[in-house]
């Protein structure tokens, strides 16, 4: 029913119309304005946002039927209530397994992480003007010694790769040359080979050119695709890597590149628990290479069988 408002009072018809409580309203934001209070409609849709109604969203009359309130409200979980939406705590306790968020956005600092060195390689804390960040170097100063490489983990819980995960940081890197890093979920150390164990991650390697590779592993192979964005950028990026089990892994950036990778995907298994986050680089020759993080995160579907 569009277009009626303004039409009826209480028990009026309209033709063989009759608005009453039985009555779903379809109209816009000023229709619905203008139904009269006397009428009893319980809901409204509204087909265009005006009058401070939005489209597409339902309305209901109030109890005291003098105003509509949005079906699906703006809550706050703080309290234990159907109107608050539930306490906060108890939405977190109920998927204390299934929704795992390691997040360093506030606590980007290297004591939260475990210093894995090849050679000369260190990591530092950073305070540059207005920045803070933690630096992974091949080396503490130039020239580094080649093949000198620096990795840093986080760890702990084992990750379920047979369900969702999303990895995500800002950072970038000071060279594109003479040059190996990786960051991501059950990637190798910079130092180390690479290897078939169950993976999702990114890599730059200027042997493959001086773009991202989007890598991932499935015990079987372990493959990269192009992502076509450059490993040096001349300012940082925020980079993300959503995995979905046995479908795909999809690498975008916030200078709007993307790239989706169906090849070698897993579809389950445990990482080891040192492998939860990495992130790690490496240089081939003299040259001193430094990798740069200012925040990072982990958003993780489900980890091992035994948390709950």
């Amino acid at each position: 029913m569009v277009g009626l408002a303004g039409l009826f009072t209480e028990g009026e018809n309209y033709g063989s119309i009759r608005m009453n409580a039985k009555t779903i309203f379809r109209g816009t934001g000023s229709e619905i304005a203008a139904l009269s209070m006397a009428l009893e409609i319980p809901l409204a849709l509204c087909t265009l946002t005006e009058s401070g109604f939005i489209a597409d969203v339902v309305y209901a009359r109030s109890a005291d039927g003098l105003s509509w309130l949005p079906v699906f409200r703006k809550h706050y979980h703080d309290d234990d209530t159907d109107s608050a939406g539930g306490m906060y705590f108890d939405i977190v306790r109920r998927n204390m397994a299934k929704a795992i968020d390691i997040s360093k956005h506030m606590t980007m600092h290297r004591s939260g992480w475990k210093d894995v060195a090849s050679g000369g390689g260190v990591s530092l804390d950073v305070e540059a003007v207005d920045k803070y960040r933690v630096e992974i170097r091949t080396s503490n100063a130039s020239p580094s010694v080649a093949n000198d490489t620096m990795n840093i983990m986080d760890g702990g819980p084992k990750l379920d790769f047979g369900a969702r995960h999303i990895f995500q940081y800002l950072g970038t890197i000071n060279n594109n040359a003479s040059i190996l890093w990786r960051a991501g979920m059950g990637m190798e150390y910079a130092h180390s080979a690479p290897d078939n164990v169950i993976k999702a991650g990114l890599e730059g390697c200027d042997g493959d050119g001086i773009n991202i590779q989007l890598v991932s592993a499935d015990t079987v192979g372990r493959t990269k695709v192009n992502t076509g964005s450059v490993m040096n950028p001349a300012s940082p990026r925020v980079y993300r890597v959503d995995y979905n089990p046995a479908l795909n892994v999809k690498y975008d950036d916030n200078a709007g590149f993307t790239a989706t990778k169906t090849t070698n995907v897993p579809s389950g298994g445990l990482i080891d628990s040192n492998r939860m986050l990495r992130f790690g680089i490496k240089t081939t020759t003299t040259s001193q290479h430094i990798m740069y993080i200012y925040a990072a995160r982990l958003l993780s579907r489900a980890i091992q069988p035994e948390w709950f």
